[in-house]
């Protein structure tokens, strides 16, 4: 994925933005409705957290990182996140969204 999110100018550094937002990607892929469930489905799968952008080596995001995240996350910047990704996928046919951008579906 290719995206970028404004970085605080101070404090300390915490985990990247991007992998927090391939996180809940992951969740709303998964079928998750718990950050929870993608608390617990991250740290048994590592690979899929390492393929998001965290380092496995350090401790995964906790509920409560999460949490904030979303409380500080600006609605619009997620949509517009979204919404380059379905076209993203659009384009090689991975995605139907002939019904328009808020409803689409993979294709398998």
């Amino acid at each position: 994925m290719d995206f970028t999110l404004p970085r605080a100018a101070t404090g300390r550094r915490g985990f990247p933005k991007e992998a927090m937002v391939c996180a809940f990607i992951v969740m709303k892929c998964e079928g998750f409705s718990q950050v929870t469930d993608l608390v617990d489905y991250l740290d048994n799968n590592r690979l899929i957290a390492h393929y998001c952008g965290f380092n496995i080596m350090e401790p995964l995001p906790s509920y409560w990182t999460y949490d904030r995240f979303l409380r500080q996350l600006d609605n619009a910047e997620l949509k517009a996140i979204m919404a380059g990704l379905v076209r993203q996928l659009y384009e090689p046919g991975i995605v139907d969204a002939s019904l328009g951008m808020k409803h689409y579906s993979l294709v398998v």
